[in-house]
């Protein structure tokens, strides 16, 4: 499903990675650092959902992603750490021990995806009932946040084309 939800519109051999908007063949998915894998935006050890279907599988939680960008971004909660973090220069984003800010082109889609999760996932049928919280450092709990920080960005950035398309 994510060559094709993702695939770039320019380059129909390419998937658009998620945190850097780099265009990488669909061929290059593997385990080293430059290679594709595939990122769970809620992070699927926030409620211990791997292998829970169809949580662990859900289309709208998952993207194609760097794969060293997606070991850096780990299962942090999302919020503004520019001022406190460390400086991600493949993905122009930022990180602490326990928080991920990515770029401007994702912050809107990250959290529309949080949002996404938090809404689906209510604790019916076998699912985990998963909570957009005003908090980091919420692992392991089945939590994500920084909810106001996630708020803003839905606002200060809206759908692009691509996401409208990946969605349809």
């Amino acid at each position: 499903i994510l060559n094709y939800a993702d695939e770039d519109p320019d380059n129909s051999n390419n998937v658009i990675l998620f945190y850097t908007k780099r265009s990488q063949s669909k061929e290059s998915y593997g385990s080293g650092p430059n290679d594709i894998n595939r990122e769970h935006v809620w992070a699927k050890s926030h409620g211990n959902f791997a292998d829970v279907r169809p949580m662990d599988g859900d289309a709208h939680n998952l993207h194609p992603t760097d794969a060293s960008v997606n070991m850096t971004k780990s299962n942090y909660d999302f919020d503004e750490c520019t001022a406190t973090g460390t400086y991600l220069d493949e993905a122009d984003a930022w990180y602490t021990t326990t928080q991920f800010e990515p770029a401007d082109a994702s912050k809107g889609e990250v959290a529309r995806t949080i949002f996404y999760m938090a809404v689906r996932y209510e604790g019916t049928e076998d699912e985990i009932d998963l909570e957009t919280v005003d908090a980091v450092g919420t692992y392991p709990l089945p939590q994500h946040g920084k909810l106001s920080t996630l708020l803003e960005w839905n606002r200060d950035f809206p759908p692009t084309d691509l996401e409208r398309r990946r969605n349809e």
